[in-house]
């Protein structure tokens, strides 16, 4: 695992993302098939991750996929991660740090 050195380097998030996993079921003919299960925690984890990884939506996958790579974990990368942002002020008590359009993030 690449750990960073320096532990000011680390911010916190409330990291969220979709983790698909593809199960094994049986159509109404007996076939088979397979249905899309999320085991991402729905409430998201919070974690530290260097600086770096919180600035872009694309520096956060890259840096999920690292470290999947870097565990030799064989599971799928998570999918379409985002950092929850408390506001109080937001009706919705916070938003996500990168918005969605048209199934692409911002």
């Amino acid at each position: 695992m690449n750990e960073t050195l320096n532990k000011e380097d680390l911010v916190e998030i409330d990291l969220h993302f979709e983790l698909p996993i593809h199960i094994p079921a049986a159509d109404k003919e007996g076939k088979l098939i397979y249905k899309k299960k999320d085991v991402a925690p729905v409430n998201g984890v919070k974690v530290k991750v260097p600086a770096y990884a919180a600035e872009s939506v694309e520096a956060l996958e890259k840096f999920l996929q690292q470290e999947y790579e870097d565990n030799c974990i064989d599971m799928y990368c998570p999918t379409h991660p985002n950092i929850w942002v408390d506001d109080e002020n937001n009706e919705y008590g916070g938003e996500f740090k990168f918005k969605w359009s048209s199934g692409k993030i911002n």
